[in-house]
C-alpha cells in the first residue's frame, strides 16, 4: 500500500476500421457515387455473395440487379458470370453465376439459410453463401464494379423513373418482380412506382371478383400489382405499343382472367364498365381528345385511379406555373367523389368514385 506501482505503457498498434471507412473501400472498388443517405454497408445493412451450384433449382430463372427475393428482405445488386459483370438487364441464371445480395444483417443470416438457397434434405445444393462482407471485414473486397442498389456510377445517368425505383423496393409480390424483370430486359423505364403499385393492390383487393381495367400496360408492372390484389378478378389492359402488349400478354399467358390487348387507349371504355379502372399519364386524353367519361367507363360505385401528378400546395392546383386542368378534371367532376393521395414526397395519385 505504501509504495508506488508502475504499469508498462501500452501502445495501440491499430484500431478496427469503422463502417464509414469500410463503405469507402466498397465505393472505391465499385467506382460508385452515393445517391441518397443509404450507405451500402452499415451497422444495419451488409452484402454477401451467393454462388449458383450445379443442378440448382435456380438455373434457368430470370434475374437482374434490383430484383428482390420473394421475402422482400434481400436485393440482388449485381450478377457475375465467369468473373465478369453481366450488366443491368435481365439474365437467365446458370451454374457458377455469382449474385451479390444486400439486406439487413439479420436478413442475411436468416434468408441465406433458406433451403432455396442452401439446399434441400436430399442434398441437392441450390446455392451457397460464398463470402459475407461484414463491417468487421478489413480486407479489400473483390466485388464486381457496377451500379448498385441506390447508387450510381459517376459516368452514368440513371433514370429516376418507376422501374429504377424497384432496385430498393421490398416486399414486392413475385408476379410484380416478373414484370419488373421484363421492364429491365426491354429497357422500359416508366413503370408505375412501387408506392403507387401498393395503392393499386389495396384498391384491387377491395374489388375482389370484380372487373378491373387498365389503360397503358407498359411492361405490366401496374397490372401485376392489380392482379396481386384481386387474383380472382377479371382484368383488361390496353397498350398501344404492339411489342409491349405482346410481351406482357406472354407474361400473363397462364392467367385466363387477364387480357392484354394491343389497342388505342380510348378503346378501354369498350371493355367496361369497370369496378376499378387505372389510368396512366394523369388520365388525360391522347392527341388532344377528351378524357374518359366516368359514366361510360365505370360501373355505379366504381373507382378510377389516376397517377403521375405532382404535389401542389395551392388551390386550384398548378403544374409548371399553369392551371392543372388534367387534375381538376377529376377532382371537380360532377359525377365523382375524388381525393388526392400523396404516395411519395414528389408524386400524387387521384382516386375518385362514381356517384350512384
Amino acid at each position: 500500500m505504501g509504495g508506488s506501482t508502475t504499469r508498462r505503457a501500452r501502445r495501440v498498434e491499430s484500431f478496427a476500421r469503422d463502417f464509414s471507412e469500410h463503405a469507402r473501400t466498397l465505393v472505391e472498388d465499385y467506382q460508385l457515387v452515393e445517391s441518397g443517405e443509404d450507405p451500402l454497408v452499415s451497422h444495419r445493412y451488409g452484402v454477401a455473395e451467393v454462388v449458383i451450384r450445379p443442378r440448382s433449382n435456380m438455373i434457368g430463372e430470370p434475374a437482374f440487379p434490383g430484383m428482390v427475393t420473394e421475402s422482400g428482405d434481400l436485393i440482388v445488386i449485381a450478377i457475375q458470370r465467369n468473373g465478369a459483370d453481366v450488366g443491368p438487364k435481365a439474365t437467365t441464371l446458370a451454374a457458377g453465376d455469382v449474385l451479390l445480395v444486400r439486406g439487413t444483417w439479420n436478413a442475411l443470416a436468416v434468408q441465406l439459410e433458406d433451403p432455396a438457397l442452401r439446399g434441400d434434405p436430399a442434398g441437392r445444393v441450390d446455392a451457397v453463401l460464398r463470402r459475407p462482407v461484414s463491417a468487421r471485414h478489413t480486407a479489400r473486397s473483390r466485388l464486381p464494379r457496377r451500379a448498385l442498389t441506390g447508387w450510381t456510377r459517376d459516368d452514368a445517368r440513371v433514370s429516376i423513373g418507376g422501374t429504377a425505383r424497384y432496385a430498393t423496393a421490398t416486399h414486392v409480390p413475385p408476379i410484380v418482380v416478373r414484370a419488373v424483370v421484363l421492364a429491365n430486359e426491354m429497357g422500359f423505364e416508366h413503370s408505375c412506382i412501387p408506392e403507387h403499385g401498393r395503392l393499386l393492390r389495396v384498391l384491387a383487393a377491395g374489388r375482389a371478383g370484380g372487373r378491373i381495367g387498365e389503360r397503358g400496360t407498359g411492361c405490366g408492372v401496374g397490372l401485376a400489382w392489380l392482379v396481386s390484389g384481386a387474383p380472382d378478378g377479371t382484368f383488361v389492359s390496353v397498350e398501344r405499343d404492339e411489342q409491349l402488349a405482346t410481351r406482357v400478354a406472354e407474361l400473363f399467358a397462364g392467367r385466363p382472367n387477364v387480357t392484354v390487348l394491343h389497342q388505342d387507349s380510348t378503346t378501354i371504355v369498350e371493355h367496361g364498365p369497370f369496378d376499378l379502372l387505372a389510368l396512366d399519364g394523369g388520365g388525360a386524353g391522347e392527341d388532344g381528345r377528351d378524357p374518359i367519361d366516368p359514366d361510360e367507363a365505370l360501373a355505379p360505385g366504381g373507382t378510377i385511379v389516376v397517377d403521375d401528378f405532382t404535389p401542389s400546395v395551392t388551390w386550384p392546383p398548378v403544374h409548371h406555373g399553369a392551371l392543372d386542368t388534367a387534375r381538376l378534371h377529376w377532382l371537380d367532376h360532377p359525377r365523382l367523389s375524388a381525393a388526392e393521395i400523396r404516395t411519395t414526397a414528389d408524386s400524387v395519385t387521384v382516386v375518385a368514385t362514381r356517384r350512384g
